[in-house]
């Protein structure tokens, strides 16, 4: 009985507790191209997406080869996630880092789960400032 007292008092305070902060993502800083450095399907990495890239505009447009054609497609932010709605079905780019010289980028597609690590452009593919995660 005291275990069950003391189990849903845990749960209480846990339910309780304040939500986390959604993370501030400087919106500046995700324009311009980024290169494709690392990519995961499914927690493995996988060298099918190599050569990937995406391309934030000023204008909320955004140009990628991820899903095969290389139309520019509108996105607008929602939290600390890119929602493209141009497409269908709809694609919500998770942002889970985002610096000057590294994005990491989740989403889900067709029943995967992908993981981006990219780099921006100037920056070579083997060179020491390429990041992962």
């Amino acid at each position: 009985m005291y275990r069950i007292v003391f189990s849903l008092m845990i749960l209480f305070g846990v339910s309780c507790s304040d939500p986390k902060p959604i993370p501030t993502i400087d919106q500046q800083i995700l324009v311009g191209k980024w290169d494709l450095h690392t990519g995961f399907r499914n927690g493995k990495e996988t060298e099918t997406l190599r050569g990937a890239y995406f391309d934030f505009l000023n204008d909320s447009t955004v140009v990628t080869n991820i899903l095969g054609n290389e139309d520019p497609s509108f996105f607008y932010w929602q939290d600390s996630s890119i929602l493209v709605t141009s497409v269908v079905p709809p694609i919500q780019y998770f942002i889970k880092n985002l610096t000057t010289d590294s994005l990491h980028l989740s989403f889900s597609q067709n029943r995967y789960q992908f993981d981006l690590i990219l780099n921006p452009s100037e920056f070579a593919q083997d060179s020491p400032e390429a990041q992962g995660f």
